[in-house]
């Protein structure tokens, strides 16, 4: 009699467990939790749980705290307007403005890469004369006594493109000096790796007084010009400056490897064990 009574209360606990199994399948679904993360955008398409957000100055959804000043600006320079993108990455490259911007279309998650160059977007259907292609990484001037030495460091898209420079001195008062850099590419048939090649070209004039104007030139086109007051050289004191005034003025700090950055003022780049700094933001 007691098996009995023991079967009885099993059947009873297994029937009772799959009821309860049965209700707990026919009550509606919560589908929240198994959403995918893509479809949590706002209303310009921003991936928001993963960090990104609207920047309207940008034009463009980013993650603030992966772009300094300069990257927002290749960024907001190549932004479409056609359609709303995501800025997935930027890439600075060894010449002044120039940089690799990739997007995302918040439409169809179409990616792509625009080309930023001297602060302008490249447009890669139209073939560009070496002088758009080429940057000055660095440009280093010294005036001593009557001698001006220079490093000038050119960026060349291959390494099979040569340089050659001819430098003029114009006798006017104060004198000017001009850079002429002649870029000739390779020949049809040589094949020539895609590689970033820097190419620095030096020397010293002998000049009567401190000169005023300095530009250089590439294939016979305007590409930069400075003065000695505008291009200043730090001497190993300012660059072992311990304390700089707070006083925003700000300059474009160039160091030997060819980095720029913008600094508060030129005791900042200076202390920075920058090489030389320009007026203004780079």
């Amino acid at each position: 009699m007691n098996a009995k009574i023991i079967a009885l209360i099993i059947l009873m606990v297994f029937v009772s467990a799959v009821g309860v199994s049965a209700m707990i399948n026919m009550q509606p679904k919560d589908d929240s939790d198994n959403e995918l993360i893509g479809g949590q955008k706002d209303e310009n398409g921003c991936l928001v749980p993963a960090g990104y957000s609207w920047n309207d100055d940008v034009g463009a959804c980013l993650r603030e705290w992966e772009l300094d000043e300069q990257e927002k600006k290749a960024a907001e320079i190549a932004a479409p307007k056609e359609y709303k993108v995501t800025v997935v990455g930027v890439s600075a490259l060894r010449c002044p403005g120039c940089f690799d911007v990739e997007f995302q279309r918040n439409d169809n998650q179409e990616r792509f890469i625009a080309e930023v160059r001297n602060w302008n977007l490249a447009d890669k259907n139209q073939e560009r004369n070496p002088e758009e292609i080429f940057g000055i990484e660095k440009f280093y001037i010294d005036y001593t006594e009557g001698n001006v030495a220079y490093d000038i460091t050119i960026v060349k898209p291959t390494p099979c493109y040569s340089l050659s420079i001819r430098q003029d001195v114009m006798e006017s008062y104060p004198a000017q000096i001009r850079f002429d850099i002649t870029v000739k590419g390779p020949e049809e048939d040589e094949m020539c790796a895609q590689v970033l090649t820097p190419e620095t070209l030096s020397g010293s004039i002998a000049v009567g007084h401190k000169p005023g104007l300095i530009s250089v030139y590439i294939n016979g086109k305007e590409v930069y010009s400075t003065t000695l007051d505008e291009h200043h050289v730090c001497t190993e004191e300012e660059k072992n400056a311990q304390m700089c005034t707070m006083e925003y003025s700000p300059v474009c700090g160039f160091k030997e490897d060819g980095t720029s950055k913008t600094y508060g003022n030129g005791c900042s780049a200076c202390s920075d064990k920058a090489e030389y700094w320009i007026p203004g933001e780079c």
